[in-house]
């Protein structure tokens, strides 16, 4: 594994990880309905063969004019809908909702101590490595 690849691995494991409030302000700028279609659209892409809306709509138990409307962002959804969508590809709500969703790498929200704890140590030995990479790791 390359030091960018480590260090990309370790980027998009820390974004999925930040609090919400730490978030750039660029992803601020982003309305939900936006936020929502785009994340939409790539989870549909995220399997190939892309979905058909229909297609989504019969798994998710609502109506294909719901789905494309999110899509095209021309109205706002409920909860309800959004919790059907999430359950396709076994998410949770909010997860939907989270700018830039990474289909393969969704955000996850650290519940318990242990954890913390965990992402704590991955989080230090990607710095450690960042910094000081072993004498022979170009040579691998």
């Amino acid at each position: 594994m390359s030091m960018r690849t480590t260090l990309g691995f370790f980027a998009s494991f820390e974004k999925a990880q930040m609090p919400f409030a730490r978030l750039h302000t660029s992803h601020m700028k982003k309305d939900a309905a936006t936020v929502l279609a785009e994340n939409l659209d790539r989870l549909m892409n995220s399997r190939p063969p892309r979905p058909s809306q229909k297609a989504v709509a019969q798994k998710a138990g609502i109506d294909q004019k719901t789905v494309s409307r999110i899509l095209s962002k021309s109205v706002s959804t409920s909860i309800s809908a959004v919790e059907a969508l999430a359950r396709i590809w076994e998410l949770e709500p909010w997860q939907m909702l989270f700018p830039d969703l990474d289909p393969k790498a969704p955000p996850v929200v650290p519940r318990t101590t242990a954890e913390r704890r965990l992402y704590a140590q991955v989080r230090d030995a990607a710095l450690e490595f960042a910094a000081e990479p072993p004498a022979d790791y170009h040579d691998r």
